[in-house]
């Protein structure tokens, strides 16, 4: 079995070549870099309908940016268009994934990717927001937050690995808040 991957690269941030450095078969990998909101959500849930993929992916939920704030002026403000954008887009890619079924056979695995950000003016409590409103808190069934921490170093002090720190925040079905930390080794060739 050949499985196929779909990735809404909104960030435009797809590489082959780096990608193929790390071990992904982009032959197996159809990249859509969609315009809009609009059209990120109309792309993935048109192809997550058909049995092509088995893995979609999205980069980033903050980069969806709504074609009525594209089309409108710097002066204008739409408060809340891009959570609402989002949301709707929650509840279609939830649609999608409850009826292509939840086995490993015939299920389709979805991510989506987020940034926090700091809140201004918060003194108390936790300062960090993410784009795209409250949804996003309820809809997934696994929630990881990634963190950098300090890179290794060798003894000439070039870097030779960045280690992050992951955070289960949200499990449906397992223990939260496990922090384990990740290495990522560069290659010296």
């Amino acid at each position: 079995i050949r499985h196929r991957s779909l990735i809404l690269d909104a960030e435009r941030a797809w590489e082959n070549p780096w990608c193929a450095a790390n071990g992904v078969d982009c032959s197996a990998v159809e990249v859509s870099r969609p315009g809009s909101a609009e059209e990120a959500i109309d792309t993935s849930v048109m192809l997550m309908t058909t049995d092509e993929y088995d893995f979609v992916g999205l980069d980033s939920i903050a980069q969806l940016v709504p074609q009525e704030e594209l089309d409108a002026s710097a002066s204008d403000y739409q408060q809340g268009l891009q959570a609402r954008h989002v949301n709707k887009a929650l509840r279609s890619w939830l649609g999608v994934l409850s009826s292509r079924g939840v086995s490993n056979l015939d299920g389709i695995t979805f991510f989506a990717i987020n940034q926090f950000r700091e809140k201004i003016g918060i003194t108390f409590g936790d300062s960090s927001t993410k784009p795209g409103g409250h949804g996003q808190d309820f809809a997934p069934a696994c929630v990881l937050k990634t963190f950098s921490k300090s890179p290794e170093k060798d003894p000439e002090g070039n870097t030779i690995a960045s280690i992050f720190g992951v955070v289960a925040e949200k499990v449906r079905t397992a223990p939260t808040t496990r922090m384990q930390a990740v290495w990522r080794v560069y290659n010296r060739d």
